[in-house]
């Protein structure tokens, strides 16, 4: 193999490496930052899904409320648990409306790994 050839390979294998390992410090940064809310389904079935869905947007739009002028992670984690009931009631109350009963909503906070994932503006 010519030096040329060599070299060109070399800068290939070496720009690939940099790329990676900037992306992955990128990441680990951004998560850092990140306060994720996750909520699950009692089933994949497509009106379990609805019904996350519909939940996550209450309970995403009455936290944004209280987030509004926040922008330090630990500031509003401090906020949602001073809250922790508030939210609870506002979940309980759309499972409520959707006449799904008194089913009773478990609240969490703690750092999970999670897959990435395309929320359309960004890539988690």
């Amino acid at each position: 193999m010519k030096a040329l050839e060599k070299s060109i390979i070399c800068a290939i294998i070496f720009t690939t490496l940099y790329n990676f390992v900037n992306f992955s410090v990128i990441c680990e940064n951004t998560s850092k930052d990140v306060l994720r809310l996750h909520i699950l389904a009692n089933s994949d079935s497509d009106i379990d899904q609805k019904i996350k869905m519909d939940v996550k947007n209450v309970v995403q739009d009455f936290a944004s409320k209280l987030l509004k002028d926040v922008s330090n992670k630990n500031v509003a984690i401090k906020i949602l648990k001073e809250n922790i009931e508030n939210i609870k009631k506002v979940a309980e109350k759309e499972l409520y409306f959707k006449n799904i009963g008194n089913k009773k909503v478990e609240i969490n906070f703690n750092e999970a790994f999670f897959k990435t994932r395309d929320y359309s503006q960004f890539i988690m």
